[in-house]
C-alpha cells in the first residue's frame, strides 16, 4: 500500500474549514432590508373598485373551497392558502387553514382550482 505524506494543519487551518461561509454575498443584507421594509408598512385603504373586486372574489365561496388569502397583520401582509373551514359572521373572521383572519384585514382573495388526472 501506498501510503503518501500529508503534513498536517495547523489548528488556524483546520479552524477555518468550520468558519461561517455566506455562499451569496450580500443576501442576508438584502433579507434584512425586506424584513423592515415589510414591518414599516401601513396598511392601504381599498378603493371602492377594490373592494367590490373583493367581495366578487368572495362571492360563492364555499367551506371546503381551497384560497389564497393575502391580509394585514401586525404590521405586515401575509399570504396563507389552505382550506376554508368558514366565515363566522358575528366575530367577522375566516377560517383558513386552521387560522382566523379577520375580514376588514383582507386585501386580497383568490379561489384555487385544483385540477385532478386520473388514469
Amino acid at each position: 500500500m501506498d501510503y503518501r505524506y500529508r503534513p498536517k494543519m495547523s489548528r488556524l487551518q483546520r479552524a477555518k474549514q468550520f468558519a461561517p461561509f455566506d455562499a451569496l454575498d450580500g443576501l442576508s443584507l438584502a433579507l434584512e432590508k425586506v424584513r423592515e421594509e415589510h414591518i414599516s408598512a401601513e396598511k392601504v385603504q381599498l378603493s371602492e373598485d377594490q373592494y367590490d373586486e373583493l367581495n366578487r372574489n368572495f362571492d360563492g365561496v364555499q367551506p371546503g373551497d381551497r384560497l389564497e388569502i393575502k391580509y394585514f397583520e401586525d404590521g405586515e401582509y401575509v399570504t396563507v392558502t389552505g382550506i376554508m373551514s368558514g366565515i363566522d359572521t358575528e366575530s367577522m373572521t375566516i377560517e383558513i387553514g386552521g387560522r382566523k383572519v379577520y375580514l376588514d384585514s383582507i386585501s386580497e382573495v383568490r379561489r384555487i382550482i385544483e385540477i385532478g388526472y386520473h388514469l
